[in-house]
C-alpha cells in the first residue's frame, strides 16, 4: 500500500517547504512536466506508419492518409496507472487500430478501431489489461 504525505500550503519554515516540494516532484514526475506555471503537457508524436508507444508517449496524433495504420500499446503492467491518448487526424477512409500487447484486451475487446477523422481514445492501463476512459 502506497501512503502519501500531506503537503502543508503554509509551511512554517524553509526545510518543511523543501521537503514539500520533494514530496510532490516525486509524486508527479512520472506524470506531469512542469513548466514553472503548474501546467502540464502531454508527450505527443505524429505517426504516419505502423509503430509501437512507449512508456515516454502520451498521446498520438495519427494520419492514416496513406494507408491502414496498428499503433501497438506498450505492456500495460510496465505502464499501470497511466493514460494514453490517440487520434485519428486525417479524413481517409483508412482505419487506425490500436493493439494491445500479447494477450491483453481494451475493455474486453482484442483491438480498437478508428475509422473517422477526430476520431479519438483515451486508454487507461489497470496494469493487466486497457480501459477506455
Amino acid at each position: 500500500m502506497t501512503t502519501y504525505t500531506k503537503l502543508d500550503p503554509n509551511p512554517t519554515d524553509d526545510r518543511r517547504k523543501t521537503r514539500n516540494w520533494q514530496v510532490a516532484y516525486r509524486l508527479l514526475k512520472d506524470l506531469v512536466t512542469l513548466d514553472g506555471a503548474v501546467t502540464a503537457s502531454i508527450p505527443t508524436r505524429a505517426i504516419t506508419a505502423t509503430g509501437d508507444l512507449t512508456r515516454d508517449d502520451g498521446g498520438a496524433l495519427v494520419d492514416a492518409s496513406s494507408g491502414a495504420i496498428t499503433v501497438n500499446l506498450p505492456g500495460a503492467a510496465g505502464v499501470a496507472g497511466r493514460i494514453f491518448y490517440v487520434k485519428k487526424t486525417d479524413s481517409s477512409p483508412n482505419h487506425v487500430t490500436i493493439d494491445p500487447n500479447s494477450t491483453e484486451t481494451i475493455d474486453g475487446n482484442l483491438t480498437v478501431t478508428l475509422t473517422y477523422q477526430h476520431a479519438a481514445v483515451a486508454l487507461l492501463s489497470d496494469g493487466s489489461n486497457w480501459n477506455i476512459v
